[in-house]
């Protein structure tokens, strides 16, 4: 006689937590995030690989969030031009999700980071043609959504609003690559009789890494031979 399965047997959860599907996105996170610190390094080292082995040296990999926001507000320029394009992408895309889409925690997340980012951009640097730009481009979204419901303009909407977090991340790894200022702030720094301009990249106990605005070679300073210390923009 065949025995009966015990129906108040519990079932083994699925494992969630190491399924293939979430395994795949943290190991495209975390290549994506040594990607853009890779970029970053050769960027500011102006592609030079000497270089860029020296400054790895100077990079806390722990700090890779003030990586991040160094590089958003090292070039306003560069910045404000990829936000004219993901603020009015994230926002429209958050609030009217595409074909019915239902509307998650993360396209929000990545709308409130656009939002506060560009307040703070044009606030600070009276960035408002950031503002001008996004806001047309935010008519045209809107308009694409509302007349052209099938057709090529449709197709490009959807598969923006579908693929928005990978364009933000292939936006963020262009702007590690195109910005060469450091993560730093620019310092006029008083070694002796000799004035550098340059970034400070790493203070160690008895050291300075001080890598000048100009040449960009790595240089190494006893921090006992340094006498004055000035950010460049608060000597303005």
């Amino acid at each position: 006689m065949t025995p009966t399965p015990d129906s108040t047997e519990p079932h083994a959860e699925p494992d969630h937590e190491h399924s293939p599907g979430r395994r795949s996105l943290v190991l495209t996170s975390v290549s994506a995030a040594a990607l853009f610190l890779l970029l970053r390094v050769l960027a500011v080292a102006e592609w030079n690989w000497d270089t860029a082995f020296a400054i790895t040296h100077t990079v806390n990999f722990d700090d890779a969030i003030g990586i991040v926001l160094g590089t958003l507000m090292a070039n306003e320029a560069a910045t404000g031009v990829l936000l004219i394009l993901l603020l009015p992408a994230s926002v429209i895309f958050a609030v009217w999700p595409l074909d019915g889409g239902r509307r998650t925690a993360s396209a929000y997340l990545l709308a409130a980071t656009m939002v506060a980012a560009s307040g703070a951009l044009i606030s600070t640097a009276h960035a408002w043609w950031v503002l001008a730009g996004a806001s047309t481009v935010a008519v045209v979204l809107i308009l694409a959504r509302l007349f052209w419901h099938h057709g090529p303009v449709h197709r490009v909407v959807r598969f923006a609003s579908r693929r928005i977090g990978a364009i933000a991340v292939l936006a963020a790894l262009l702007l590690a690559a195109v910005v060469r200022t450091p993560w730093v702030p620019l310092e006029h720094i008083e070694i002796g009789d000799e004035r550098v301009t340059g970034y400070v990249m790493s203070s160690e106990p008895g050291f300075l890494k001080i890598l000048p605005a100009d040449d960009r070679e790595l240089m190494i300073v006893a921090d006992t031979a340094v006498t004055h210390r000035e950010e460049a923009a608060a000597a303005h």
